[in-house]
């Protein structure tokens, strides 16, 4: 395979879509194992916790639009940092 070489860590903002019922669980380990690894980790969330690092994204009873919105508004308003964007959740974990 060819080698498209590496992106550097400081180029890529992350941004990690949660909610307060996984605050407990699933953020506590992201934080313990890669969310260390990386330089620029964003935490989106319901509610903010300055204890695990939260901001408060706007929140809809279905779909993510709204908080994917927000994200991608708040990585533009950054663009001029990070070439690239990285984005999960942990809806879709079960």
């Amino acid at each position: 395979m060819p080698d498209c070489g590496t992106t550097p860590n400081e180029d890529v903002f992350v941004a990690v879509k949660t909610a307060a019922k996984f605050h407990d669980d699933r953020l506590k380990v992201v934080r313990k194992t890669w969310g260390p690894k990386l330089d620029n980790v964003v935490y989106y969330s319901s509610v903010k916790n300055s204890k695990l690092g939260t901001i408060e994204s706007p929140q809809t009873e279905k779909g993510h639009c709204a908080k994917l919105y927000f994200i991608l508004d708040d990585f533009l308003k950054k663009s001029d940092e990070y070439k690239w964007l990285f984005g999960m959740g942990f809806t879709s974990f079960q």
